[in-house]
């Protein structure tokens, strides 16, 4: 018997989480441990889901949370009941799922393929905590050892134990979406937690299938989010204002070449403006 939980979040895209579910359930893992997050979806949908998976646990929640509220809710909800719990996201589908649970880690990532092929999209990722990069690793033999760099666990599929979990607080809800998995990794870093990969969890991720390249999303909470992360990380000051702002000026540049720039320019505006760091 698997000695873990999965709980999966979904937000509408019924089509979309039942073949997550059902990427599971085939692999034979038991339907009474995974926890379905419905993170403010249209009832319709949720009422499909709840009607085609009676056997799994269902969570309603009347209003999104953002990545970061329906993560934590999902959960607190599974460690009621067990200490281990592997996350998706529900433009996942999984491909291995191990009976057993790293005893090694507090805090793991898995490894993910890329949509529609064969290649590895990640195994872990990292940052650079001077430029604000991020970098999906796909062979652990490249991940830089200097004290820039810093691994971290991406969201879309990653193991938790119940201890690290309540030591961290759950992700920081005021990222709402992007950059919250970095900033917990960096928090488990900073607490000593035992942080890695384990690859015979596997999955494959559909990339920007939940957010739809929304730039809501895709530019304005990820370009905000990286300010707020680079301004608690960053061991200097003037360098994390340097970085950033050349990189919204690259962006900048990048938008005028686009034929949705008006739109992207208030969303990247705002980013620029938002002093709540």
């Amino acid at each position: 018997m698997h000695d873990y939980q999965i709980v999966i979040l979904s937000y509408n895209h019924p089509e979309l989480t039942a073949q997550t579910i059902g990427s599971v359930l085939n692999l034979g893992f038991p339907a009474q441990h995974v926890v379905l997050v419905h993170n403010g979806s249209e009832q319709k949908h949720s009422q499909v889901l709840n009607e085609k998976f009676k056997d799994i646990k269902h969570i309603f929640l009347e209003a999104n949370q953002g990545f970061t509220g329906g993560a934590n809710f999902g959960l607190s909800e599974a460690f009621k009941t067990c200490d281990k719990a592997l996350f998706l996201t529900n433009d996942t589908e999984a491909l291995a799922l191990p009976t057993q649970f790293p005893n090694a880690y507090d805090l793991f990532s898995v490894l993910i393929s890329k949509r529609n092929s064969a290649h590895v999209d990640s195994v872990i990722g990292e940052v650079n905590l001077r430029t604000g990069t991020l970098t999906h690793i796909r062979n652990v033999n490249d991940l830089i050892n200097s004290r820039h760099h810093k691994t971290y666990v991406p969201g879309s599929a990653f193991g938790i134990t119940k201890t690290a979990f309540e030591t961290l607080g759950g992700f920081d809800e005021t990222f709402h979406t992007y950059w919250e998995d970095v900033d917990l990794s960096l928090r488990a870093h900073e607490k000593n937690m035992h942080i890695g990969h384990h690859l015979e969890f596997h999955v494959k991720h559909k990339i920007g299938k939940t957010c739809h390249k929304h730039r809501f999303y895709t530019l304005y909470l990820f370009q905000r989010n990286k300010k707020r992360f680079l301004a608690r990380y960053s061991k200097s000051y003037f360098t994390f204002r340097l970085y950033y702002y050349a990189g919204m000026c690259r962006l900048a540049w990048r938008i005028l070449k686009q034929p949705q720039k008006k739109t992207n320019f208030n969303f990247w505006w705002k980013a620029l403006c938002d002093q709540n760091i």
